[in-house]
Order: C-alpha cells, then sequence, then structure tokens
C-alpha cells in the first residue's frame, strides 16, 4: 500500500510541478502554448510573443498590377494561383502544401476582376424592351460609348424619337446599306397627318471596358425593334456577350503569368 501511494504522490506532484508551464517551441515551430490541467484548457500564448509565428491574411484586391505587386513581394516557392473563370476570380496562396509537407494555407489573396461601371450599365439593360422615350434617354445618355455609327447620329435618332412619340408605326424595311427605314404616320388632334420615315442602324458598336482598369474592347449589338398597334418598342442584343468575358478573364490571366513570375497557375471548376 505505501508504494502505491507513493506512486500516487509522484503523479500528482509532477502534474502540480508543469501547471501553468510553457511548452517553448523549436524554432521552426508556429504555435505557442501553455497547457493547464485546470478545466482542462490549452491555450495558445501566440499574443504575446514580439511578432505572430505564421502569417493569416487573406487580401482582397481588384487591380492586375496591385495583385502582382503583393505577389512579387510574399511568393516562396510553394506558392500557387488559382484562377476561376466562372467566379471570375485569382487566388493567390502562399503558404500551399509541397509533397509530403502539408502547410496552413493562411495566407492569400484573391484578384476579384469586377466589371466595369460601363459593361454593367449596357449589360443590365441588354435585351430589355423600351418605349421610345426611355430608349432615347438610354441611348442619349450612354452615346459616349458608341462608335460606329458615330455617337452623333446615334444621339440624333433619340432625339427624333424624343420628338415622335405622337406617331402611329406601319412597318420597317431592310435597307441595302444595312440600315432599317421605319415608316409613320403623325397623329394630329386625333387624325391622320404627314407621313415620315426613321432610318436607323441594323447593329452598332460600343467600345467598353468588360472588366474594371481592363482594355476597351469593341462590342458589337442589334439594334431590335417591335411595332404593335402602332406603337413602336426598341431593344438591342449584345452579341455574344460570354464571349467577350471569357476573352477578357484570359487577357488579366497573361498580365498575372507575366507578372508573376513562375507562379504555378490551376484553373478550377
Amino acid at each position: 500500500m505505501d508504494n502505491a501511494n507513493t506512486w500516487a504522490k509522484d503523479i500528482i506532484g509532477a502534474a502540480m510541478a508543469s501547471q501553468a508551464q510553457p511548452i517553448a517551441p523549436p524554432a521552426d515551430a508556429d504555435t505557442f502554448i501553455v497547457a493547464t490541467h485546470k478545466d482542462m484548457i490549452v491555450q495558445s500564448l501566440e499574443e504575446h510573443l514580439p511578432a505572430p509565428l505564421r502569417i493569416r491574411e487573406q487580401v482582397y484586391i481588384t487591380e492586375a498590377a496591385s495583385f502582382i505587386d503583393y505577389w512579387q513581394r510574399f511568393a516562396s516557392d510553394a506558392s500557387v494561383i488559382f484562377a476561376d473563370l466562372n467566379q471570375r476570380r485569382f487566388r493567390a496562396m502562399f503558404d500551399y502544401h509541397e509533397p509530403r509537407s502539408p502547410k496552413w494555407c493562411e495566407h492569400g489573396a484573391t484578384l476579384i476582376c469586377d466589371h466595369s461601371t460601363e459593361w454593367k450599365t449596357w449589360s443590365a439593360a441588354n435585351a430589355k424592351p423600351m418605349d421610345q422615350a426611355t430608349f432615347a434617354e438610354f441611348i442619349e445618355a450612354n452615346a459616349v460609348d458608341i462608335v460606329q455609327p458615330a455617337a452623333a447620329e446615334m444621339i440624333q435618332i433619340a432625339l427624333t424619337l424624343q420628338a415622335k412619340t405622337k406617331v402611329d408605326f406601319a412597318s420597317g424595311i431592310r435597307l441595302d446599306n444595312g440600315q432599317v427605314q421605319l415608316t409613320y404616320q403623325e397623329k394630329i388632334e386625333g387624325s391622320a397627318g404627314p407621313k415620315g420615315e426613321l432610318k436607323i442602324p441594323e447593329k452598332f458598336t460600343l467600345a467598353l471596358r468588360i472588366f474594371q482598369g481592363g482594355e476597351k474592347y469593341q462590342v458589337e449589338a442589334y439594334l431590335r425593334y417591335r411595332i404593335k398597334e402602332g406603337k413602336a418598342t426598341f431593344f438591342y442584343q449584345i452579341i455574344r456577350p460570354e464571349r467577350l468575358i471569357e476573352d477578357a478573364f484570359e487577357q488579366v490571366k497573361k498580365q498575372v503569368e507575366t507578372g508573376c513570375t513562375g507562379a504555378a497557375i490551376f484553373a478550377t471548376a
């Protein structure tokens, strides 16, 4: 029995002696903890060190140049970049795993390819029918983005639509020069007035940045109309917008590949 009591006292003494004693980390450790027997709690003392043991940071960036600068500052041989077309972003992971050497993956930077203001404006109204006045106001407000036909010509079409709200549209004829000629008849105090014609382009071209801070693209759109009971509605359809986004993303990817020297870039679903 005496031996058993001695053995128990030794265990209790060792536990009490170690209570609240810090466990010093080796030179390459990334944790610094203290173990206590009270409430069986393990506490980190890292916050009391002069500096953290590793970087824990997730940075979000909206310009490729800033993303490249950040990569050049923190990248190591183990750092990688993931490219995600669906989310339109690039994610750099600086403390990434290596073969037979797992890492914490807590330091990253994400380049978000946000759409430009003008792309958001034109894509939001894409394929949405508008009455004469609404369509005219939209064209007039955003004519600065139109390069073909000339912006002044599109503004003149908009002004004509604004002035000819009291008319009945009859039909449209496609002309040899790629325009469409709409005929209308003015209404004067309930009776038929003089007839007129309005020529509109079948297509027009915009110069738009797809992503904020990116280069401008030539964006083609069909100009459409519908006539019902003498009233005309207008809308436009951007041609293959998804292809434009894919191409713009590829251009950013090339910029990242060039600037982020030695980066392994993986595509994600």
